[in-house]
C-alpha cells in the first residue's frame, strides 16, 4: 500500500499495531462501534475532506473513534 500511495481502511487494532513499525502506509483506523456498511460509508464520505487534509499535512494515520 505504501509503495502504491494507497490508503488502507481498517477496524482491526492488531493490523494498526503492525503498521507502526517501519514506513507505514496511510491508514484510516475506524474505532466506531459496530456499524452497518452504508452508514459507515456515509460517515466516511462526510469526513473525507478532513481526512485528506490530515494526510496532506503529513499524518500517516487518521483515527475515527466513537465519542463515548
Amino acid at each position: 500500500a505504501a509503495a502504491r500511495d494507497a490508503i488502507i481502511i481498517s477496524k482491526d487494532v492488531h493490523f494498526h499495531n503492525r503498521l507502526v513499525i517501519g514506513t507505514p502506509p496511510r491508514l484510516i483506523w475506524i474505532r466506531w462501534r459496530n456499524t452497518r456498511k452504508q452508514p459507515l460509508v456515509r460517515q466516511i464520505a462526510e469526513l473525507w475532506p478532513g481526512i485528506i487534509e490530515s494526510f496532506e499535512g503529513g499524518d500517516w494515520k487518521v483515527e475515527l473513534a466513537d465519542k463515548w
